[in-house]
């Protein structure tokens, strides 16, 4: 892998006939395209491709999330990669072919900022979630403020549809009523919180609230 300036094409990011060019670290980078090979993939592979595929095909609707949520990442590293390094390790299950994902097991968010000691979530009417937590600003502990902002993100498992809340509530006023769309009603979610801080450079880790049916 070579690094270059503006160079007679100049800097380019994306495919252009045999070599792929990119940034790295701030500095424009250019590699080769990998050979082909003939040879067969072997189960191992088979397997690692499918559990990619499973990942991506879950993080691809909430990239936004994900770069709130792992901004405390390696340096060079993109919050995608992180989440995916992370995640690969922990929430796939089963064995090739029949693998899956724990949602349970799903990492949305890592970082320094302290979770909630209580986190709550009730299923109220009208396809409303109701969230609460207890303020636990002020300890002393890391970087953790009472202006830290919730991020709330539901999965519904049924029709695969996210619905994301960021950047809403502090988390000094401790509650929130998260109105779903009307056809989630019936349907089953799954629910993950966590707090970013105001100027947006740190994140708590996830909490995973679990899965419920909404009324």
């Amino acid at each position: 892998m070579g690094k270059f300036g503006k160079g007679i094409l100049g800097p380019f990011s994306g495919k252009v006939g045999t070599v792929i060019g990119a940034v790295r670290e701030g500095e424009w980078t250019m590699r080769s395209l990998p050979s082909k090979s003939s040879k067969p993939a072997t189960a191992a592979q088979l397997a690692q491709r499918a559990a990619f595929g499973l990942m991506i095909g879950f993080f691809r609707p909430i990239g936004q999330v994900l770069k709130a949520g792992f901004r405390n990442r390696k340096r060079g590293q993109s919050a995608n990669n992180a989440a995916m390094q992370y995640n690969l390790n922990e929430a796939i299950v089963g064995v090739y072919p029949d693998l899956s994902l724990d949602y349970s097991k799903i990492t949305l968010s890592r970082g320094p900022l302290l979770e909630p000691p209580v986190m709550d979530v009730s299923a109220a009417v009208d396809a409303q979630l109701d969230f609460s937590w207890l303020n636990n600003a002020g300890t002393g502990l890391g970087n953790t403020n009472g202006t830290d902002k919730v991020t709330i993100v539901v999965y519904n498992t049924v029709k695969d549809r996210f619905v994301v809340v960021q950047d809403s509530v502090a988390r000094s006023t401790q509650s929130y009523a998260l109105s779903l769309p009307p056809d989630f009603s019936g349907d089953s979610v799954d629910i993950w919180v966590f707090f970013v801080s105001a100027d947006g450079k740190h994140a708590s880790d996830s909490v995973y609230l679990g899965d419920m049916d909404i009324a």
